[in-house]
């Protein structure tokens, strides 16, 4: 009877033994069965044991929610959380497979709580934890037909291999949404997802407001954060799934370089979204990145048409209106207020003509981070885009870039950064007056040209009316002329001189439409071109003044103070180098118009040093010998002013 009684109790024990060793392995199993319910301290472990699923508590709390976490890191890492929105009581919850082949969390009464809710009813299904953290749902006879993952529908945590889903027709995907708190799982007011606007970006909301944007998707880097290519494992993560599914989806992945590494992405209660990566050697999580990270990251930071620069240390708080804009309200922009943000100083032109598209220009930022709400449109070079932006009148700038094509911007530019390294350039539109070229430089040579040319106009017309009939006199009283070759000189000279009235004639060819006056008869009848018989100037002084300045190196002291304070002191010495070369005094040495225009428009184009014009007064300078005459050259260019 002992030995019986002592048979019974081995039996038992084995018996007890194997139904504790089943309990073992069911709970420390990868999936869940219809005949296995996850109880209040049970666990599904992935099957490289990187990741456990099963019912835990935040810290300070007493509430029960069903999650993955790390399975061999502490503290306790959660990735994922089912129940969120509705926490259990106590510890007689349980993890399951419902009737309809749903998985649902139950409390102790049996009601479900949460549910993957997959319609329509399935049979004969099983939740698996894969070793990437992802707990599906499929079919227990073909395991990979999936109905159901925690992957399309994340908690705060992005991992590697997770796919997220942005369908551009059907607007924004905000696909992860933080803890309310640090020991909180219930959904926060910060949301982070895809906004398909334009060319794809990763946005972060507070609320309905931006808080953070990573820029447009270049197809290899976020190109708000040019910082992706130092770092780590970040650049070699990111894809964009090509070509998109039937319904227009596409997905964006995260898979790093070396998959030993445990990476993940979480996003804070307080909004910041941050990346991880373990180092076993330490035990602990190093930080790798943080968005927003810095003052100027903070969405629009700075107001419209305005830029945040972080590598400057400006009192104001590293903002500044774009070149060309200035504050909407200036006390409150030197008082750190920039919610108001710039605007234009000068209007666009276009709208305002029939010719207005052709009155504004665009003005280049460079290692910009680019606006925000910018269109994408199909164009396959700069030039094309840029005559898109032209042709409409409500687009404020224009950019094309590698990976994305040409972008335009029909709303106002708001948050823009300066990066120290890597961005963007963006054409940014302003009225023509706004660029300080083009058709103001057009302008001023106009101006110039004109103020010269009406001088020597007058001047020569004064001459002629002065002295006509004293000519006419003289002629007539003149007996003797020496008679020159007029095939070689083109004109008549006088051999002597002996009378202040034939100095003053000198050589000549009298015509009643146009006589021809030497240097000395102009000389004789000016005063040796007197201050006091002068009619008038322009803005570079009188000829002959011009010419002594010019040959003694002083050629700024022709520039017209006006001119001198506010326009390029270079291109006003160009513009009277030109000009003195367009009065010489034969057409051999004077530049047609074509080479005028070269002239001006280059900028590095040399330019001949011109001759010594006929204008000049030789007779105090020792290079001719007194009762030497100087013949001009009587060439004479008329130029008739048409109407277009």
């Amino acid at each position: 009877m002992a030995a019986f009684n002592r048979s019974l109790t081995l039996v038992t024990t084995l018996l007890l033994l194997l139904q504790l060793c089943a309990i073992v392995s069911c709970s420390t199993s990868n999936s869940i069965t219809r005949n296995h319910t996850i109880r209040d301290g049970d666990s599904v472990i992935s099957e490289d044991e990187i990741f456990e699923l099963g019912f835990f508590s935040p810290k300070d709390s007493t509430l029960r929610y069903v999650g993955i976490w790390y399975k061999n890191i502490e503290p306790r890492t959660i990735v994922w959380v089912a129940n969120r929105e509705k926490p259990l009581l106590d510890n007689n919850g349980a993890l399951k497979i419902a009737d309809d082949g749903n998985l649902v969390v139950a409390n102790g009464q049996n009601d479900t709580i949460w549910s993957t809710n997959v319609p329509p009813k399935l049979n004969n299904t099983v939740a698996l934890l894969l070793k990437t953290g992802d707990l599906v749902l499929s079919s227990d006879s073909d395991r990979s037909n999936l109905y159901w993952e925690s992957f399309n529908n994340p908690t705060d945590t992005f991992l590697p291999g997770m796919r997220v889903r942005v369908n551009p027709s059907r607007g924004e995907n905000r696909a992860f949404i933080p803890w309310k708190s640090e020991n909180d799982p219930s959904p926060g007011r910060y949301s982070l997802g895809i906004d398909p606007i334009g060319a794809l970006e990763i946005v972060i909301w507070e609320g309905e407001t931006r808080k953070w944007r990573s820029g447009p998707w270049d197809s290899v880097i976020f190109t708000g954060i040019p910082d992706m290519f130092r770092v780590t494992n970040y650049i070699y993560g990111f894809k964009l799934s090509s070509p998109p599914e039937r319904d227009g989806s596409v997905y964006f992945t995260y898979v790093p370089s070396d998959s030993s590494d445990l990476l993940r992405f979480k996003v804070r209660f307080d909004g910041v979204v941050e990346q991880f990566r373990w180092n076993n050697s330490a035990k602990n999580w190093t930080l790798l990145q943080l968005k927003p990270g810095t003052t100027c990251e903070i969405y629009n930071r700075c107001g419209n048409y305005s830029v945040c620069d972080d590598s400057k240390d400006f009192s104001s708080g590293k903002c500044s209106c774009i070149d060309k804009f200035e504050p909407v309200n200036r006390t409150q922009w030197d008082n750190g207020d920039f919610s108001r943000g710039c605007q234009r100083r000068v209007p666009l032109n276009c709208g305002q003509s029939m010719l207005a598209s052709q009155e504004d220009g665009f003005m280049v930022l460079r290692g910009m981070k680019l606006p925000d709400f910018g269109s994408v449109v199909s164009l396959e070079n700069s030039e094309a885009c840029k005559d898109v932006c032209v042709r409409n009148c409500s687009c404020n700038a224009y950019a094309f870039v590698r990976g994305i094509g040409c972008m335009t911007w029909n709303q106002d530019l708001i948050d823009m950064e300066r990066f120290e390294h890597g961005g963007e350039s963006i054409n940014v539109r302003l009225a023509e007056s706004e660029l300080g070229g083009g058709k103001e430089k057009w302008k001023l040579w106009i101006i110039v040209f004109s103020v010269i040319g009406v001088f020597l106009l007058g001047s020569c017309i004064w001459i002629l009316w002065k002295f006509k009939k004293r000519v006419k006199a003289f002629l007539w009283k003149k007996k003797k002329l020496s008679v020159f070759d007029m095939r070689e000189n083109r004109g008549y000279s006088v051999k002597s001189s002996s009378s202040p009235i034939q100095d003053l004639v000198g050589d000549q060819v009298d015509t009643t439409d146009l006589p021809i006056f030497s240097f000395n008869s102009v000389a004789l009848a000016t005063g040796d071109f007197a201050e006091e018989n002068k009619l008038g100037q322009g803005g570079f002084g009188t000829v002959y003044k011009a010419w002594h300045l010019w040959s003694q190196g002083k050629t700024k002291e022709l520039i017209d103070p006006t001119v001198k304070d506010t326009r390029d002191i270079n291109e006003a010495i160009r513009c009277i180098h030109v000009g003195m070369l367009c009065t010489q005094d034969s057409v051999f040495y004077r530049p047609n118009m074509a080479s005028v225009l070269l002239m001006l428009e280059s900028q590095t184009s040399h330019l001949p040093r011109p001759r010594q014009p006929t204008f000049h007064s030789f007779l105090n300078s020792g290079e001719i010998v007194d009762g030497q005459d100087v013949a001009s050259v009587n060439d004479i260019t008329l130029t008739t002013v048409v109407g277009r």
